[in-house]
C-alpha cells in the first residue's frame, strides 16, 4: 500500500492549518521537535516519513523517528508512552485519510507502549497498513 499520506498523517497530527502563521512558517508543534534535535534533524529530512513503506521502515533514522514521536506527544495523542486510541479515533484531521477505521484501531491497541524513539515504527505500521493510497 503507498504511504504518502504517511508524512500528512505525521503533520497534521502537530499542525492545524489554522495555527500556520501568515507567513507560512512551519507549524509550532513541528518546529519545537525539530528545534529539539539541535539541527540534526531539518524539515527535509522529514521526507523519509512521506517514502515509508513496510519495507523500508528500518531505514528511517532515530533522529526522524525521535520527531515523530515528540510530534505525537505535543499533539497530546501519544501519553504515557501510549496511543490514545480514544482520541485518535475522534479526531477528524487525523483519521480523514484512514480506511477501516475499526482495523486501524485495534492494530493501535496491539501496540504495548512507545517509550523510546524507534517504538514509534509501531504506530506508523498501522498508519501505512490503513491509509489510503
Amino acid at each position: 500500500m503507498n504511504s504518502k499520506f504517511v508524512m500528512i498523517f505525521i503533520l497534521s497530527a502537530i499542525c492545524v492549518l489554522s495555527v500556520k502563521s501568515e507567513e507560512g512558517k512551519m507549524c509550532p508543534f513541528l518546529a519545537a521537535c525539530l528545534k529539539e534535535t539541535d539541527g540534526k534533524v531539518k524539515p527535509e529530512d522529514l521526507k523519509a516519513l512521506k517514502d515509508a513503506t513496510l519495507e523500508n521502515l528500518d531505514d528511517i533514522s532515530e533522529d526522524v523517528l525521535c520527531v515523530s514521536k515528540c510530534a505525537l506527544e505535543k499533539r497530546k495523542v501519544l501519553v504515557d508512552d501510549k496511543i490514545d486510541v480514544d482520541k485518535m479515533m475522534t479526531d477528524k484531521m487525523l483519521m480523514e485519510n484512514i480506511l477501516k477505521k475499526e482495523d486501524f484501531s485495534e492494530c493501535l491497541k496491539k501496540i504495548d507502549a512507545i517509550k523510546q524513539c524507534g517504538d514509534i515504527k509501531e504506530f506508523m505500521k498501522c498508519k501505512i497498513l490503513f491509509t489510503k493510497d
